[in-house]
């Protein structure tokens, strides 16, 4: 058996708290945040589009492709999804990437919105090498949001450029 004992001074609580704290400052501001942990890129095209009308899937694609993004006419997903009524720290930092487009989700808090997901292609029908995907957000048929993303990295991109 082993017995180890000390005396407990002033000055070594002292230091014994102060060193504690800092190893536990230096974990907190090591630790990445994990609300914040989609990476968002500003690479943008830039067109004269309207952002209304946009009621077929045909006008989805044309206003993909006038955006210089050639995708697949097929959606690989759509449907209908509500946007949060509370928006957490993800989608706080999702719509200020939105914002940095001149949209902003937080008009739509509560609503029903339509989601058209499209592979974003080569330009010759193939998916890109990035397996990369443009995604419109749309309310009473005008885009409310845009944009475009790599889920094998979680970058996400402006795919409008505002003006």
């Amino acid at each position: 058996m082993f017995v180890f004992s000390f005396k407990a001074t002033t000055a070594k609580i002292l230091f014994a708290a102060f060193l504690c704290i800092a190893i536990s400052a230096a974990v907190v501001s090591l630790m990445p945040d994990a609300g914040y942990a989609m990476n968002v890129n500003k690479i943008v095209t830039s067109a004269d589009v309207s952002f209304r009308g946009i009621d077929s899937a045909e006008k989805r694609v044309d206003l993909l492709n006038k955006l210089g993004i050639e995708v697949d006419p097929v959606p690989v997903q759509q449907g209908k999804v509500s946007v949060p009524k509370k928006f957490d720290a993800v989608m706080k930092k999702y719509n200020d990437l939105q914002k940095e487009q001149g949209f902003d989700l937080s008009a739509y808090k509560g609503k029903s919105v339509e989601r058209f997901t499209y592979s974003v292609t080569d330009g010759e029908g193939k998916m890109t090498a990035d397996g990369l995907y443009a995604t419109l957000i749309i309310y009473k048929n005008r885009l409310i949001g845009a944009d475009v993303c790599c889920p094998k990295t979680g970058e996400y991109a402006a795919a409008v450029k505002a003006e």
